[in-house]
């Protein structure tokens, strides 16, 4: 249980990682 929610956090936090690495770009970019 307790592998699957680090699974899970570690996941959600790539998201988040990624999601402001692609914003990021794209104020860069304007």
């Amino acid at each position: 249980m307790s592998e699957i929610a680090l699974l899970l956090q570690g996941g959600l936090f790539l998201v988040a990682l990624l999601t402001f690495v692609v914003v990021l770009i794209d104020k860069l970019k304007k």
